[in-house]
């Protein structure tokens, strides 16, 4: 019988979709299935209804991804797809389910690390649309379509208050699986909030630092790929 390919769930930014990660995918081609989570309110989801909490993403991601959770998996998750997977890996570990090998946390301070900005979704447009401008993240058709833009807003928002209102709260336990923490240099994030990721796993914890920003990720793929290979398979 032919073992079953490692799968690696990948889990948007805020404003993000699963197509998000396509250029990952093709980078790491044949190696393993890379399965591109869309969450709600957004591409073929368009019509679904935004989140009102990380808790009520982490259940709805765990809804789409539990019948997949047949075998080895990874899971990568950037921004606030870092802190939907964290959550989504400890409410795995409270239902007593198959836990990752691996969780590949990008972009984010640790959990127990408060944001102090917590107000941007409560920003006029023309205001979040300088803080979305400032992140670099974003492809200027975005902007330069209004059309596209008023459509994007309203999704960008909504995550933006899920993250803003998230609440960390103290775990019974660690994290059962080694994970791997990525960043950009130019991120305003410091490192001893990088490194305060270590304190959540009982197992190995790993940190890459790439050229960029925020999004540093759009730039850097290949090199993504290769870490998240070699994590997998060594080598």
């Amino acid at each position: 019988m032919k073992k079953n390919k490692i799968k690696l769930f990948c889990i948007p930014h805020a404003g993000g979709s699963a197509a998000s990660y396509f250029k990952l995918r093709e980078c790491i081609g044949d190696s393993m299935e890379v399965i591109l989570i869309e969450l709600a309110g957004r591409g073929k989801r368009y019509n679904d209804k935004f989140y009102d909490s990380i808790d009520e993403a982490v259940k709805d991601v765990y809804k789409s991804i539990k019948d997949d959770m047949d075998c080895e998996y990874a899971i990568f998750g950037h921004s606030m797809g870092s802190l939907i997977a964290y959550e989504l890996v400890h409410y795995i570990k409270r239902l007593k389910g198959k836990l990752p090998i691996n969780v590949f946390f990008s972009g984010r301070k640790a959990p127990n690390v408060i944001y102090e900005n917590n107000f941007i979704h409560k920003l006029q447009d023309e205001e979040l649309k300088n803080e979305i401008l400032q992140l670099s993240g974003t492809p200027k058709e975005v902007f330069e379509n209004k059309r596209i833009f008023d459509s994007f807003l309203p999704i960008l928002r909504a995550d933006f208050k899920i993250c803003e209102e998230y609440k960390y709260k103290e775990k019974q336990s660690k994290l059962d699986c080694d994970i791997t923490i990525l960043n950009g240099t130019m991120d305003n994030i410091r490192i001893g909030d990088i490194a305060a990721w270590k304190m959540h796993t009982n197992k190995k914890c790993s940190i890459y630092f790439f050229e960029g920003g925020h999004f540093y990720i759009n730039d850097n793929w290949e090199s993504i790929s290769k870490i998240i290979y070699k994590t997998i398979f060594g080598g």
